[in-house]
């Protein structure tokens, strides 16, 4: 509902004073909205308002120009306060219901916003779980990589050792020959 006449509007349109139409504010009879201190209510309100009480005038004319026409027979008094507060009355069990099944529904929503927040939160997790599962397998292939290298590396390890040894080996029964050949021709020399 649109909230868009000022209270001096409002009473005009209505051919009332400002005082009568904050009585009728205080009944419930008519809703309002503040503003900045200022009351407005809606246009559309109004107008139904001024449409009932239309209503309400012409059945109390027609009932008192019925009375006055038939003197003779009595007829029953239409009580149009009592028309008007059985309709408000069930005006008022129909907004309430309305305000309920709005509620209702505001509840339901914000549930369901929590459900949805709590999903997102979810997926989150899952994600970085799935980012960090991802990562291992790369992790482990690396592994695998440096370890085959390190058996890759230990194995020439053990081959040149035992070049190196050999090489010893050899340069040793080199140098006896030579030692054993320098000998033999310092003997055979003198």
């Amino acid at each position: 509902m649109i909230y868009n006449l000022s209270r001096e509007e409002a009473a005009e349109k209505l051919w009332i004073s400002t005082r009568t139409l904050d009585r009728r504010i205080r009944k419930w009879e008519l809703s309002h909205q503040k503003k900045a201190n200022k009351v407005y209510l809606s246009e559309e309100e109004i107008n139904n308002f001024w449409k009932k009480e239309q209503v309400s005038n012409i059945i109390l004319e027609w009932n008192t120009s019925i009375t006055k026409k038939t003197k003779q027979v009595k007829q029953p008094k239409i009580d149009t306060d009592d028309i008007v507060k059985k309709v408000w009355s069930h005006m008022d069990e129909s907004i309430n219901k309305f305000l309920n099944v709005l509620i209702e529904k505001d509840k339901q929503i914000e549930n369901k916003n929590k459900i949805i927040i709590n999903l997102q939160q979810k997926t989150l997790s899952l994600e970085s779980k799935l980012q960090n599962t991802v990562a291992l397998p790369l992790y482990q292939e690396e592994k695998q990589e440096i370890l085959v290298e390190k058996e890759n590396l230990k194995i020439e390890k053990k081959i040149i050792d035992e070049k190196l040894k050999k090489e010893k080996i050899t340069n040793i029964i080199l140098i006896w020959i030579i030692i054993i050949l320098i000998i033999i021709m310092i003997l055979i020399i003198k």
